[in-house]
């Protein structure tokens, strides 16, 4: 190479790749910047096999066991075992959903070939001691075996205590709905629930027929079940029901639009204005709320809210 060619890069690291960029080109770069693409060419071709050799090294690792816990799970106590996986959620820098769920993972990979009992313990002793409710329910989802043992006095000790919209969710989306929508349980057990005293199981009724009609989740789409249910609770207006009750209506449309658009029809003197309106938002435009000409409120110096447009949300709702 020309003597003053290496000069002309600053970097060291940039200069040596840039050599071995144009090496292996079998010719020589003729400017700065061709040389200085030709160093980050390298750099990065350089690292993108550093990420594959560190992706091949784990998937190895995996085949051969060596990211199974070190003592063994059948030497291990489902209780030590939760523990562990508590410790880890308690030791994460940012503890959010993909830190908490990677951790989750990590474990459903060492636990893929326990017994199944030994996972509904591990679940168990997750949601009993540490309130880890949306881990205990993926842990026995991703176990096939494990979620195959629940029936309908398990699925009422694994959701014993939820009293928020967001356990409510968890536990109906994660693992009451699929193990309705894999037969795993009858529809007695939701019919039971959508008659209860209590609010938050009625609104598990209607969140679990959202399994049986997500695609993305495994749903194929069930009419009969899903409006089953709806039919047991229009009279019901309690906020949290009316709006698991227009979710469940909403998932329904992909599936079967002329059946939920019947349904409404039929009940529109019992459903909840808010299910009405969102059902009917989501047939029409294929949105819930639709928020197209009205923008969102701003507080004035006063601290009133004043609207940026003549026409308030609920005055364009009404519409």
């Amino acid at each position: 190479m020309p003597g003053g060619q290496g000069n002309a890069i600053s970097h060291r690291g940039y200069k040596v790749q840039a050599r071995v960029a144009v090496a292996r080109a079998g010719g020589q770069a003729r400017s700065r910047s061709e040389r200085l693409r030709a160093g980050q060419r390298a750099r990065s071709g350089e690292a993108s096999w550093r990420e594959r050799r560190r992706r091949l090294s784990w998937w190895t690792a995996a085949a051969s066991g060596e990211n199974r816990m070190p003592d063994g799970i059948s030497q291990r106590t489902p209780e030590a075992i939760a523990a562990e996986i508590d410790a880890h959620i308690r030791g994460l820098v940012v503890r959010n959903m993909p830190g908490v769920r990677a951790v989750r993972s990590r474990y459903s990979r060492m636990l893929a070939k326990a017994d199944p009992a030994f996972v509904l313990a591990v679940s168990r002793s997750l949601l009993e001691r540490y309130g880890l409710r949306s881990v205990a329910y993926e842990l026995i989802l991703q176990h096939k075996a494990a979620l195959q043992r629940i029936g309908p006095s398990e699925l009422e000790e694994l959701g014993r205590g939820i009293d928020s919209w967001w356990s409510v969710d968890s536990f109906a989306r994660t693992l009451a709905g699929p193990a309705w929508r894999e037969g795993y349980v009858g529809d007695d057990l939701f019919v039971r629930w959508a008659r209860s005293h209590d609010r938050w199981w009625r609104r598990a009724a209607l969140v679990s027929t959202v399994a049986l009609n997500v695609r993305s989740k495994g749903g194929h789409g069930n009419v009969g079940r899903t409006l089953k249910v709806c039919r047991l609770l229009v009279d019901d207006h309690d906020d949290m029901v009316a709006k698991a009750m227009s979710w469940a209506l909403r998932e329904l449309i992909v599936h079967d639009p002329a059946a939920v658009r019947g349904f409404l029809e039929r009940y529109a003197d019992q459903l909840a204005a808010r299910v009405k309106r969102q059902v009917r938002n989501k047939l029409e435009i294929g949105l819930k709320n639709p928020t197209s000409g009205v923008s969102r409120t701003r507080r004035s110096k006063a601290g009133r809210q004043q609207p940026r447009t003549q026409l308030s949300r609920r005055e364009a709702d009404r519409q």
